[in-house]
């Protein structure tokens, strides 16, 4: 994890500007820009969906997490994902971790937690 300092994140979050700036130019550099958000961050896996106003996914891109779910995901498991909800009522372009809208006994009961998510992970937070 990224020491806080006085001035936040400081000059780590340095490090994670120029590789977003270049996935803004190129698609294709995305990996690398979600590799250093998830470095930055100490993060067990990051993503970026685009989610259309029906919630159909429109753009995926993941680092550090197995590939074996992607399918279903993208097929099923983003329509029961409990994060969406929730990040509409954040606003487009924000950030969010599980643990900002679910408990650990919430994840236990959720579909998404239990049967799909979990067993990939150990828990995504």
């Amino acid at each position: 994890m990224v020491p806080w300092t006085p001035c936040g994140y400081g000059v780590a979050l340095l490090d994670v500007l120029d590789p977003l700036y270049a996935a803004a130019l190129d698609e294709a550099r995305w990996s690398d820009a979600l590799g250093a958000l998830n470095r930055t961050f100490a993060g067990s896996g990051t993503t970026l969906e685009v989610h259309a106003g029906d919630a159909s996914l429109e753009f995926f891109e993941q680092v550090d997490l197995p590939d074996d779910g992607i399918d279903q995901y993208a097929t099923y498991y983003h329509s029961v994902c409990p994060r969406l909800p929730f990040l509409r009522t954040l606003g487009a372009g924000r950030p969010a971790r599980d643990a900002m809208h679910i408990s650990e006994a919430g994840m236990d009961r959720s579909e998404f937690y239990a049967d799909f998510l979990g067993p990939r992970l150990a828990r995504a937070r």
